[in-house]
């Protein structure tokens, strides 16, 4: 699978109105059951990051983010580039505020940190609130 294949995939197995814990729950699930070709997990060819916090000057909105990260190579094995697959999990902010932070996927089996990833204070402070929207992107880093 390609980083592109990935977000194809991802965009349809979690459709907008996603309840926040199921979003969760399948991206990390994703992850953990795809491999990108390339990108070998064992390496940090390819990592898991969870991302809150908001709001910020740039964005009104909290937000709560997982991030794949994917760091290519060329047909010799060389760096080529990094892409970032994100989902972004919004939050109208005259509800709620996060202080930032941030988590990778480090010497945790996935198991553990998507059991984190739920249980984390960000995540049950905005889990029963309406989510302003759910979007996903891919981009070069």
């Amino acid at each position: 699978m390609t980083p592109r294949e990935a977000f194809e995939e991802i965009e349809k197995r979690i459709p907008t109105g996603t309840a926040l814990t199921d979003a969760l729950k399948e991206f990390v699930n994703f992850y953990s059951a795809t491999s990108i070709e390339g990108c070998p997990k064992d390496s940090e060819g390819d990592m898991l990051l969870f991302e809150w916090g908001g709001p910020y000057p740039w964005d009104e909105c909290v937000s709560l983010n997982l991030t794949r990260q994917f760091s290519l190579h060329d047909e010799n094995g060389d760096y080529d580039r990094m892409q970032q697959l994100h989902m972004h999990c919004r939050y109208d902010a005259s509800q709620v505020s996060l202080v930032a932070g941030n988590e990778w996927l480090h010497g945790q089996d996935v198991d553990a940190f998507l059991e984190h990833v739920l249980n984390a204070p960000c995540t049950q402070t905005v889990k029963m609130l309406s989510m302003h929207s759910l979007a996903f992107d891919l981009h070069d880093v």
